[in-house]
């Protein structure tokens, strides 16, 4: 019995460092594509603006997530090993009202001070549109957390490092193929 738990303990550890590593590879692969064609898109200043603008996205996350994702994971395995379904599906249920209400409070609040100090207007358009993805991009990163608690490691890590920069690839550059040229950084924020 403990030689079988142990044999499980060790696929599952060999199976998520294999999957992180070849997750990690192939998102560097993605985002370097991603930033190459953008910036020939959109040229310096308008990279800097869309960069801006998820970089916001990426402080104000830390904010929103409510440093719940740490505390998920380690629940919702500790849960699911005592056959505690109820907790685990009230855990979920919690965590993800909760780091939607202070997304969107996170988010209102950061477009209020903006207003407040007075954005530069090529700079206000993308950043607004990332604001209205921080509350999406943070049920994602719970999600994510609930998927490794549950021990689907690879499938928790997936979303954000690999299916995220695809579909954005790939409307990008559909973007391209209809209009010929993506030049405006809202436009390629609202995208991603």
């Amino acid at each position: 019995m403990n030689h079988t738990a142990n044999r499980s303990l060790r696929r599952i550890l060999i199976e998520g460092s294999a999957g992180g590593l070849i997750i990690s590879a192939v998102s560097t692969a993605l985002l370097f594509a991603v930033s190459i064609l953008l910036t020939r898109t959109l040229g310096a200043a308008g990279y800097g603006a869309y960069a801006y603008a998820l970089s916001w996205t990426t402080i104000l996350g830390i904010v929103a997530g409510l440093g719940l994702t740490r505390m998920l994971v380690r629940n919702i395995a500790a849960y699911l090993s005592n056959q505690q379904f109820a907790l685990v599906h009230g855990q979920i249920r919690w965590a993800s009202r909760s780091v939607l209400v202070a997304s969107t409070l996170t988010a209102a609040s950061a477009w209020g001070l903006a207003q407040l100090v007075g954005f530069p207007s090529d700079l206000l358009g993308p950043f607004l549109i990332a604001l209205l993805m921080l509350p999406l991009v943070s049920l994602v990163r719970v999600n994510q957390a609930i998927l490794q608690g549950l021990h689907r490691v690879v499938l928790g890590q997936l979303a954000e490092p690999i299916v995220q920069p695809l579909f954005f690839l790939a409307l990008i550059l559909a973007a391209l193929l209809v209009a010929n040229e993506v030049y405006d950084p809202s436009v390629v924020t609202a995208l991603h």
